[in-house]
Formats: C-alpha cells, structure tokens, sequence
C-alpha cells in the first residue's frame, strides 16, 4: 500500500511541477522590431574578454 502511494504522489508531484513550468514559461514574448531598425552598439569602452583583465566601469562590467 505504501508503495502504491508513493507512486501515486510522484506521478501527481511529476504532472504538478509540468503544469508549473507551462504556465510560468509562456508568459513573455519577444519584443517586435519595426522594418529598417537599426541596431546601435556603443564601443567607446573595452569589453572584457575575462573578468580580470580591466578595471570595473560602472554598468559595463562584467562580474561571473
């Protein structure tokens, strides 16, 4: 009986934590872009390439 129960309970647990994931998933879309956008890059400061090559700059930096 024991068993069957916990079978039960991980079968219910299994579906719950599905329907979980679907229903917190499907909530964002992608952003629509307008025909022509542009997409602007500012470059004036360095990207790193690792986190302790440069010095923190504010926004930019990179911290892993």
């Amino acid at each position: 009986m024991a068993s069957a129960l916990g079978f039960i309970l991980a079968i219910l647990t299994l579906f719950g934590l599905i329907f979980m994931i679907a229903i917190f998933s499907g909530g964002s879309k992608a952003p629509k872009t307008k025909k022509g956008s542009v997409l602007k890059l500012d470059l004036s400061i360095p990207i790193p390439e690792r986190t302790n090559n440069i010095k923190e700059q504010g926004a930019m930096s990179f911290n892993l």
